[in-house]
């Protein structure tokens, strides 16, 4: 997967949160950094509520709430090798290894160094009890090529060492051609602002791609808490969560339903805002089914109290009109039985 984005919109700390998150599930994770060192690194998971301690065997431990990991920076020596082995084994979270990479040094240089680590970090036998992750930040600083041979070989190794690799790209205004890293990702994450209320810059995340089609599209506010790190709110479940916080006073007047079944329940949506006496504004360009809408108001009305009567004014269709949009939808079909119904 890539998360891609302008500078300063928070791909780093994504990166890093997905990374912790990874090791405190019990997965080993190798973060290598092109951006900065290591110990800048430890300095944003200390913003993101990390606190840093040190077990009994001198292994240097993160831990949050009630998740902890171990980690080591650049060279991991036997003894934390070992502390790693033992922390896997005691189910105490997983590991968090943060390696610096030589900018511009291309594929093989990254590839000899992820091997070292793997290989450094944690013996074989115990890596295969635990999902791998392996972040490059930024790919764009330590490579500067985009050969297709190079990709194939760097996603290649990836995919055979790791359950999971993360690219971290760096977009510009100058270059917004579809390079050939971002064919080759499986999902790309692409960060950026949105300017809300003139003024105020809102960071917005979006799913550009995803090869299993299962996610919910369009733009995601997250922002970066101290204390907590990235909190995403997705779109939808955002707008509902407001509605369900939202609190009401005591109605005062007589609710109108606007329910007819499942598939048309505007009751729902409107959280039975239209009271007796109310006057609501249809509103929308041609096409856009208005009247049939409308309909759907009288519908709702003769379902709920059947021995009511409604009344349409239309100043555009005729009665033969307005009786053909009704039987065009089977939910309106109310709207034409019985023998009440009269024509002006």
């Amino acid at each position: 997967m890539m998360i891609k984005g302008k500078p300063g919109t928070g791909k780093t700390m994504l990166a890093l949160q997905l990374a912790s998150s990874m090791a405190a599930a019990g997965h080993l994770v190798i973060y290598l950094t092109a951006e900065q060192m290591p110990n800048l690194l430890i300095g944003q998971l200390h913003y993101a509520g990390y606190d840093e301690g040190v077990d009994e065997i001198g292994l240097r431990r993160l831990q949050r709430d009630d998740t902890e990991f171990a980690f080591a920076e650049d060279v991991v020596d036997t003894t934390e090798a070992s502390g790693i082995v033992n922390t896997f084994r005691s189910g105490k979270g997983g590991a968090l290894v943060l390696a610096s990479a030589s900018r511009h040094r291309g594929f093989e240089a990254i590839r000899d160094q992820l091997s070292a680590v793997f290989t450094q970090a944690i013996p074989e036998p115990a890596r295969n009890s635990a999902y791998t992750c392996c972040v490059v930040d930024s790919i764009d600083a330590v490579t500067d090529t985009d050969q297709r041979h190079i990709y194939r070989e760097l996603f290649g190794f990836l995919r055979k060492k790791c359950d999971l690799g993360v690219l971290v790209s760096e977009t510009h205004e100058e270059n917004q051609q579809l390079l050939l890293r971002e064919h080759l990702v499986d999902m790309i994450f692409k960060l950026s602002y949105r300017t809300e209320l003139e003024s105020f810059k809102s960071r917005v995340l979006e799913i550009e791609k995803c090869r299993t089609q299962s996610v919910i599209r369009g733009e995601h506010r997250f922002a970066i808490h101290r204390g907590r790190g990235v909190s995403v709110y997705p779109s939808v479940q955002a707008l509902l969560s407001i509605w369900r916080r939202r609190s009401r006073k005591e109605a005062l007047l007589e609710m109108v339903n606007w329910t007819i079944d499942k598939d048309l329940d505007l009751s729902r949506v409107l959280r039975k805002d239209v009271t007796k006496g109310s006057a609501v504004l249809l509103s929308g360009p041609p096409a856009t089914h208005k009247t049939a809408l409308g309909l759907s108001f009288l519908a709702a009305g003769l379902q709920a109290e059947p021995n009511s009567s409604c009344l349409l004014v239309s100043l555009r269709e005729d009665s033969a009109s307005v009786a053909r949009i009704i039987r065009t939808y089977p939910q309106l079909h109310a709207l034409l039985q019985g023998d009440r119904k009269s024509v002006v």
